[in-house]
Protein backbone atom coordinates (compact mmCIF):
# COMPACT_ATOMS: atom_id res chain seq x y z
CA UNK A 1 0.00 0.00 0.00
CA UNK A 2 1.29 3.44 -0.91
CA UNK A 3 0.78 6.29 1.52
CA UNK A 4 -0.12 9.78 0.47
CA UNK A 5 2.34 12.49 1.42
CA UNK A 6 0.09 13.57 4.29
CA UNK A 7 -0.31 10.01 5.57
CA UNK A 8 3.45 9.54 5.50
CA UNK A 9 3.82 12.68 7.59
CA UNK A 10 1.19 11.46 10.05
CA UNK A 11 -1.35 14.05 8.94
CA UNK A 12 -4.94 13.46 7.86
CA UNK A 13 -5.77 13.41 4.17
CA UNK A 14 -7.31 16.69 3.17
CA UNK A 15 -7.69 19.03 0.27
CA UNK A 16 -5.91 19.57 -3.00
CA UNK A 17 -2.40 18.46 -2.00
CA UNK A 18 -3.61 14.95 -1.17
CA UNK A 19 -4.90 14.34 -4.70
CA UNK A 20 -2.73 12.27 -7.06
CA UNK A 21 -0.62 14.39 -9.41
CA UNK A 22 -2.71 13.42 -12.46
CA UNK A 23 -5.80 14.95 -10.78
CA UNK A 24 -4.00 18.12 -9.68
CA UNK A 25 -2.25 18.73 -12.99
CA UNK A 26 -4.39 18.26 -16.11
CA UNK A 27 -1.20 18.22 -18.23
CA UNK A 28 0.14 15.16 -16.39
CA UNK A 29 0.27 11.93 -18.29
CA UNK A 30 1.79 8.55 -17.54
CA UNK A 31 4.38 9.37 -20.21
CA UNK A 32 5.50 12.38 -18.14
CA UNK A 33 7.82 10.16 -16.11
CA UNK A 34 8.72 7.33 -18.42
CA UNK A 35 11.84 5.95 -16.83
CA UNK A 36 13.35 5.30 -13.43
CA UNK A 37 16.15 7.65 -14.43
CA UNK A 38 13.66 10.48 -14.88
CA UNK A 39 12.00 9.73 -11.53
CA UNK A 40 15.43 9.67 -9.89
CA UNK A 41 16.41 12.93 -11.60
CA UNK A 42 13.23 14.59 -10.34
CA UNK A 43 13.87 13.29 -6.82
CA UNK A 44 17.43 14.65 -6.93
CA UNK A 45 16.23 18.06 -8.10
CA UNK A 46 13.53 18.10 -5.42
CA UNK A 47 16.06 17.18 -2.73
CA UNK A 48 18.33 20.00 -3.92
CA UNK A 49 15.45 22.39 -3.32
CA UNK A 50 14.85 20.87 0.12
CA UNK A 51 18.56 21.10 1.01
CA UNK A 52 18.64 24.77 0.03
CA UNK A 53 15.63 25.49 2.22
CA UNK A 54 17.23 23.71 5.18
CA UNK A 55 20.49 25.63 4.67
CA UNK A 56 18.47 28.84 5.04
CA UNK A 57 16.56 27.48 8.05
CA UNK A 58 18.49 24.69 9.83
CA UNK A 59 15.66 24.31 12.38
CA UNK A 60 13.74 22.43 9.67
CA UNK A 61 16.08 19.50 10.27
CA UNK A 62 14.18 18.83 13.50
CA UNK A 63 11.11 17.96 11.41
CA UNK A 64 13.24 15.50 9.41
CA UNK A 65 14.47 13.87 12.63
CA UNK A 66 10.90 13.52 13.94
CA UNK A 67 9.77 11.95 10.67
CA UNK A 68 12.68 9.53 10.76
CA UNK A 69 11.94 8.50 14.35
CA UNK A 70 8.27 7.92 13.53
CA UNK A 71 9.09 5.90 10.42
CA UNK A 72 11.59 3.71 12.27
CA UNK A 73 8.75 2.44 14.43
CA UNK A 74 6.23 2.08 11.60
CA UNK A 75 7.85 0.84 8.39
CA UNK A 76 8.59 -2.69 7.26
CA UNK A 77 11.99 -4.34 7.46
CA UNK A 78 12.96 -3.64 3.85
CA UNK A 79 13.20 0.11 4.49
CA UNK A 80 14.95 -0.09 7.84
CA UNK A 81 18.54 -0.21 6.45
CA UNK A 82 17.92 3.08 4.63
CA UNK A 83 16.47 4.67 7.74
CA UNK A 84 19.52 3.56 9.72
CA UNK A 85 21.73 5.22 7.10
CA UNK A 86 19.69 8.44 7.29
CA UNK A 87 19.99 8.40 11.08
CA UNK A 88 23.77 8.01 10.83
CA UNK A 89 23.96 10.90 8.36
CA UNK A 90 21.80 13.14 10.54
CA UNK A 91 24.00 12.33 13.53
CA UNK A 92 27.04 13.53 11.57
CA UNK A 93 25.59 17.03 11.23
CA UNK A 94 23.66 19.18 8.81
CA UNK A 95 26.42 19.63 6.24
CA UNK A 96 27.20 15.92 5.93
CA UNK A 97 23.52 14.99 5.78
CA UNK A 98 22.63 17.59 3.15
CA UNK A 99 25.68 16.69 1.06
CA UNK A 100 24.54 13.06 1.00
CA UNK A 101 20.97 14.16 0.29
CA UNK A 102 21.99 15.79 -3.01
CA UNK A 103 24.76 13.48 -4.19
CA UNK A 104 24.36 12.05 -7.66
CA UNK A 105 25.44 8.52 -6.72
CA UNK A 106 23.76 5.13 -6.68
CA UNK A 107 23.77 5.06 -2.88
CA UNK A 108 22.22 8.51 -2.58
CA UNK A 109 19.62 7.64 -5.22
CA UNK A 110 18.61 4.58 -3.21
CA UNK A 111 18.49 6.61 0.03
CA UNK A 112 16.23 9.23 -1.55
CA UNK A 113 13.63 6.51 -2.15
CA UNK A 114 13.18 6.35 1.64
CA UNK A 115 13.81 10.01 2.35
CA UNK A 116 12.59 11.48 5.64
CA UNK A 117 12.68 14.98 4.12
CA UNK A 118 8.98 14.96 3.23
CA UNK A 119 7.19 17.91 4.73
CA UNK A 120 10.15 20.29 4.58
CA UNK A 121 8.62 21.96 1.54
CA UNK A 122 5.13 23.34 1.87
CA UNK A 123 2.45 21.85 -0.36
CA UNK A 124 2.56 25.04 -2.42
CA UNK A 125 6.37 24.87 -2.85
CA UNK A 126 6.24 21.21 -3.80
CA UNK A 127 3.38 21.72 -6.26
CA UNK A 128 5.18 24.67 -7.89
CA UNK A 129 8.27 22.51 -8.31
CA UNK A 130 6.29 19.60 -9.80
CA UNK A 131 4.42 21.95 -12.12
CA UNK A 132 7.59 23.44 -13.58
CA UNK A 133 10.06 20.55 -13.48
CA UNK A 134 10.73 18.64 -16.68
CA UNK A 135 12.85 15.48 -17.15
CA UNK A 136 15.03 17.41 -19.59
CA UNK A 137 16.19 19.76 -16.80
CA UNK A 138 19.86 19.51 -16.03
CA UNK A 139 20.46 17.64 -12.77
CA UNK A 140 24.25 17.49 -12.97
CA UNK A 141 24.84 20.75 -11.09
CA UNK A 142 24.35 21.54 -7.42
Amino acid sequence: MYLTRNQAMGQPIRGFESLPLRQRNPNFSEATLRTHQEVDARSLALHRLVAEKIRHNPDLLQHVKKTLTRWQSQVDGASQPYLVQWEALLNQGTDVCLKACVENTQTATALRQSSPFCGVLTAKERFQFLKTWRPSHDTSGA
